[in-house]
């Protein structure tokens, strides 16, 4: 669905989503397609764009323009493009052989995503464009699956996606939650629906967007990305009333760009409205209001009436608002509308004190060191524990500021989150303005932030607050979570609260916890044993720590000990056997081995099967240590030796992979180190953001900016 400012319009493809290349038998029947379709539908009057096909693929550029040509002769009567989602330019400037694009990108430049979110547009990637653009399959992000929606497949399709997933959230201990998954992955998804559609509204030029889908797609993976489920039903997170705020006919629009803000800071925010209703709105007046949590109007302004014409970037006026006399923390609601009409758009923000006293309890001890929580715990003490990312296990994932694209299974990365599903009533987060979901003021903390893999834990655990992860994965990840270890109390949280003098979203967060730690709300139930807790922790520096060296088939392979399971190694030779070689300055004492499998390949192209493990003192006499087969999994792999054993070099040799790949990847490889204690080190790893391998998933990066391609070594 597109819209100009006349209205909405229909687009129609050929329905031929497969290689068009000229003088074949697939571009003669386009043709034929086309003729047919012109004769059915060619009178109706919303038949305004017609596009020769989907995603094409093939030697399409040379044969698809010739097409355009020769339809705009035969029927002048609509407008014409080659294609429908791929690129028809390489960069902006003047377009030939289009009518118009429908495309997610020029160049490299975005027509969709987050880099024109919160207040911005698309103007940059339009440059010199001399056709309209519609943007293609906008959105895209995915939410939780209600697995509800089981019985309703009654009829000869059995909903096998959903029980895989369903049984494997069972296995993860994650089941229970589903519903509460469900409605806070939901909600989020549609925060971020709302910013795009939101940023093609403002983006002058944009002549309207494809959205891709407003129900859930169970084939390619299964894509849950739609707000009503595979059978047109609500899923029960939005209403098609708030849907219609900000996709519609007329639709308020602010440029806001920041949502957390101190009351310190300014607040200036441009209005404008796009309005592609069938006339001018006479003597319209516009308003606005700031609301608090409880529905209160703290702050409003009113501007002239006037009358609004059709078309978009039509301005309102301009806010200036007093953030000094509201209250902070709190959440609020900005609101754009026209009187006496049910036309109003709005926008959640977060105010936060300008300055804030985080001096710990003396009763509490603050610590990133879990050896030294141990101690405290032990002692019967309480402890707030903020532990350092590169200290945990590779199976505890990154967040993100947005969530899984199209579907992991198709695109997947080792960071997929759905969103955060939190209990806002718990004290924990009394000082800390929060819903039941993930919303923008979360997000501000996100950046280099991992989530806790807690499947080891007592499953009555609960996290006070959850990374809610991919369905087809369902780890167990808490952000914030308590427990008992003996007669001590014990508060965690995996937050990055490194920069609480620029951050007011953390240090908020982090007062809200302190509080609750020193005070008499402090007494969690589920008891947890020491060693249990210290299994949640894994050195992802040990090979830095230890100066080791990598090579593999011969060749440097920095990316397999860099400590980031985003980056890998990719043997450059087809054939194997392939070998992997750790060496060490001087010997070291180890008992095993982990490997983290490369994490964004949907095809787990260079899994390693067969594998022979060795070592060697002096890099030319090897003794095997064991060998055995692996999985092919997203997973890491641990590979004990059984006993302690010191080396200075070990060979991994990969004898053979799955099916009849005979190439080999992997992402991380370290030693479980058995030596004496290290002295403390306060390195840390900036983990990339990286695409998926998948080159038909352009999921984009993190908020804000572009996409790091991953880093690889062949």
């Amino acid at each position: 669905m597109a819209a100009d400012q006349l209205g909405f319009y229909l687009q129609v493809e050929c329905g031929m989503w497969n290689e068009i290349s000229p003088n074949t038998p697939m571009l003669k029947m386009l043709y034929a397609e086309t003729d047919r379709i012109i004769r059915a539908y060619g009178n109706h009057p919303s038949f305004v764009l017609l596009s020769a096909s989907n995603e094409a693929h093939g030697r399409w550029q040379q044969c698809l323009p010739e097409w355009v040509e020769h339809y705009r002769q035969a029927d002048p009567r609509r407008l014409y493009t080659p294609d429908t989602g791929w690129v028809a330019i390489d960069r902006p400037g003047p377009v030939t052989g289009a009518d118009y694009l429908a495309t997610g990108r020029i160049g490299e430049n975005r027509t969709r995503g987050e880099s024109a979110w919160f207040g911005r547009d698309y103007g940059s990637s339009l440059k010199g464009v001399n056709v309209p653009v519609v943007a293609h399959e906008l959105g895209q992000w995915c939410a939780y699956p209600d697995f509800d929606v089981i019985a309703k497949f009654t009829g000869f399709a059995r909903p096998g996606n959903y029980e895989i997933a369903r049984d494997s959230a069972a296995r993860h201990g994650v089941l229970a939650q589903d519903k509460n998954f469900a409605r806070a992955s939901g909600r989020f998804q549609v925060e971020c629906y709302k910013e795009e559609i939101e940023a093609n509204l403002r983006t002058p030029g944009m002549a309207g967007f494809q959205l891709l889908d407003l129900h859930d797609y169970t084939g390619q993976g299964t894509a849950l990305v739609g707000v009503l489920d595979p059978f047109w039903q609500g899923k029960g997170y939005v209403t098609p009333g708030q849907f219609k705020e900000y996709c519609s006919a007329v639709v308020p629009l602010a440029r806001l760009t920041r949502r957390v803000f101190t009351t310190a800071d300014p607040f200036e925010v441009k209005c404008e409205i796009a309005n592609y209703g069938p006339a001018p709105l006479p003597r319209a007046t516009p308003d606005w209001q700031i609301v608090d949590a409880a529905g209160k109007v703290v702050a409003g302004g009113e501007w002239p009436a006037r009358d609004i014409a059709t078309g978009k970037n039509l301005p309102l006026g301009v806010i200036n608002a007093d953030l000094s006399r509201l209250t902070a923390p709190q959440a609020y609601k900005l609101v754009v509308r026209l009187q006496g009409t049910a036309i109003a758009n709005d926008w959640n923000f977060w105010l936060y004190p300008a300055a804030l006293t985080n001096e710990p309890p003396r009763d509490v001890l603050v610590t990133r060191s879990w050896d030294e929580a141990e101690k405290k715990l032990a002692d019967g003490g309480k402890v707030l524990l903020l532990p350092r990312s590169v200290d945990l296990d590779w199976s505890s994932p990154p967040l993100a500021r947005v969530p899984v694209f199209w579907n992991a299974l198709m695109g997947p990365t080792w960071s997929r989150m759905l969103g955060l599903w939190c209990q806002p009533t718990h004290p924990a987060l009394a000082e800390f303005p929060t819903g039941p979901g993930c919303d923008w003021q979360w997000t501000e903390l996100m950046h280099n932030t991992r989530a806790i893999n807690l499947e080891s834990l007592p499953p009555g655990l609960q996290p006070i607050v959850q990374a809610v992860d991919d369905w087809n994965r369902n780890y167990k990840l808490g952000l914030v979570f308590e427990c008992r270890v003996g007669a001590g109390r014990l508060l965690v949280s995996s937050v990055d609260f490194t920069a609480l003098a620029t951050n007011p979203v953390a240090r908020q967060l982090y007062h809200s916890l302190l509080d609750y730690a020193a005070g008499a709300k402090f007494r969690p139930k589920i008891a947890v044993a020491p060693e249990a807790l210290r299994g949640l922790w894994f050195d992802n520096r040990i090979m830095h720590r230890l100066a080791a060296t990598a090579e593999a088939d011969g060749r440097p392979a920095d990316a397999l000990i860099d400590g980031d399971p985003n980056t890998y190694w990719q043997s450059s030779a087809k054939a194997g056997p392939h070998k992997i070689t750790l060496h060490f300055p001087a010997p070291e004492a180890v008992n095993g081995l982990v490997l983290m499998p490369r994490q964004n390949d949907k095809q787990h192209l260079g899994d390693i099967g067969d594998y022979r493990l060795e070592s060697s003192n002096d890099g030319t006499n090897w003794l095997e240590i064991t060998s055995g087969r692996l999985p092919s999994t997203f997973d890491p792999i641990k590979i004990p030796f059984g006993k302690i054993m010191t080396t200075r070099h070990l060979r991994l040799t990969a004898r053979s992979g799955f099916g009849t790949d005979t190439t080999a990847a992997l992402a991380e490889v370290a030693v479980m180190y058995a030596g004496p204690k290290l002295a403390d080190d306060e390195g840390s790893i900036e983990y990339q953001r990286v695409r998926t391998a998948s080159p038909d998933i352009d999921a984009g990066g993190d908020l804000p900016g572009k996409p790091t391609p991953p880093k690889s070594t062949p």
